[in-house]
């Protein structure tokens, strides 16, 4: 992944309710390029994935960044059996 592509991710996933999402987002990423195009998609945007993380149970980073690949999957049509 070049930086260009990192620094996207960091403006687009930048919030203050979670403030280390992005770099979870980029440290799955480096394991899984193939959802590369998925989390630059222009119909993921951040408020919607905060107002989806609402009533979660995160207790973990890890389930955060769980429920935020479950939400983006979702957005693009890709359901998997829980």
């Amino acid at each position: 992944m070049d930086e260009c592509t990192i620094w996207r991710i960091r403006q687009k996933y930048n919030n203050l309710i979670f403030p280390n999402l992005p770099v979870l987002i980029i440290n799955f990423l480096n394991n899984h390029l193939n959802y590369l195009d998925l989390i630059e998609s222009k119909y993921v945007k951040i408020n919607d994935i905060l107002y989806f993380l609402r009533n979660k149970p995160i207790k973990r980073e890890l389930d955060l960044l769980d429920w935020t690949i479950r939400y983006i999957e979702m957005k693009h049509g890709i359901f998997r059996k829980a």
